[in-house]
């Protein structure tokens, strides 16, 4: 299903070149692309995906199949807001390689596989920002493009050392080496960051409405609705699957203080705004910190469950 909706990205800005496919044919072809990719997502079996990189199971497929929605209705009105520029189809092809990012991203295993996934999921998104090429959306791309660059070196660094304690990048493999030492902490707290950036949580949340309010709103409800819905199941994985074992109590503490001023700052620096753009990027902050306040209930088995629904539902609030 993902190399699906890749494959599709790829080949349709070579299809338009060769053909001029724009308009209703560039949609139809799109949506044959998301059509195909939920049918393969959707019938998939659970268990391990290429030794244990990926996983199938049922938060991916469910997910999944709701990014899938939310990014197939951003491409529609992407079309009808840019459908007479020529360089729309490539517009679009970053959105579906955004897309597939997330796909994989959901279903990360592996620290490897979670890192490609999300700049695989990040990297076209640079390029989407500056579409319009207005002075601000090249004020934000630049802006997107270093604190991106920040996030996944803060991340790879917290990784590199999970690694040097473990031996191993599998999630089950690093959770077991864990035992709450002073190297691991450090490790907590870069990946904690890495991650920080990229759901602009307090304090990483300052890039946020700059970049939202500086492109265009097609793409600004990709970079805060199916890029920081997967983002959170990602966080999700990772968090219990690796860290709550180790640091249950630490980390209980601080989601619950992070969250708190996240929701706090968020709403209060929205009611200061003049733009709708800015006052829902505000928003999204804000919505950070909801989703946080799940997080800091790791003890509680029900967490995981509000989560994955806050995530899909603020996804398609964004989208719409």
């Amino acid at each position: 299903g993902v190399l699906v909706i890749a494959l599709t990205g790829v080949l349709l800005p070579v299809v338009n070149r060769i053909f001029r496919v724009s308009g209703i044919p560039g949609v139809a072809i799109a949506s044959a692309g998301y059509l195909i990719s939920a049918m393969f997502i959707l019938s998939s079996e659970e268990g391990d995906i290429l030794k244990n990189f990926f996983v199938s199971d049922r938060v991916s497929r469910f997910v999944g199949a709701l990014i899938l929605l939310s990014s197939w209705l951003t491409m529609l009105v992407i079309y009808a807001i840019k459908e007479k520029d020529r360089f729309v189809n490539e517009l679009i092809a970053g959105l579906l390689l955004s897309t597939a990012g997330a796909l994989l991203l959901i279903s990360s295993n592996n620290f490897l596989s979670l890192v490609i996934s999300m700049e695989l999921m990040t990297m076209p998104t640079y390029l989407m920002v500056l579409f319009v090429m207005t002075k601000p959306s090249i004020e934000a791309g630049i802006k997107y493009f270093f604190n991106g660059a920040f996030a996944v070196g803060a991340l790879l660094f917290g990784v590199s050392l999970l690694y040097g304690i473990s031996g191993s990048l599998d999630f089950s493999a690093v959770s077991t080496a864990l035992n709450g030492d002073f190297l691991g902490i450090i490790a907590l707290i870069f990946v904690l960051a890495g991650f920080g950036f990229k759901m602009t949580a307090f304090p990483f949340h300052f890039w946020g409405p700059d970049v939202y309010d500086g492109t265009c709103p097609g793409v600004a409800s990709i970079l805060t609705g199916i890029l920081k819905s997967a983002v959170f199941i990602a966080f999700m994985r990772v968090v219990y699957e690796v860290f709550s074992k180790s640091f249950t109590k630490e980390l209980t503490v601080l989601f619950a203080i992070i969250s708190a001023i996240t929701m706090t700052l968020g709403n209060l620096l929205a009611l200061a705004q003049k733009r709708v753009s800015r006052i829902l990027a505000y928003s999204s902050v804000a919505h950070a910190g909801y989703t946080l306040v799940a997080f800091s209930a790791l003890s509680v088995p029900i967490s995981t469950a509000g989560i994955v629904y806050h995530s899909i539902a603020y996804v398609f609030m964004k989208t719409s």
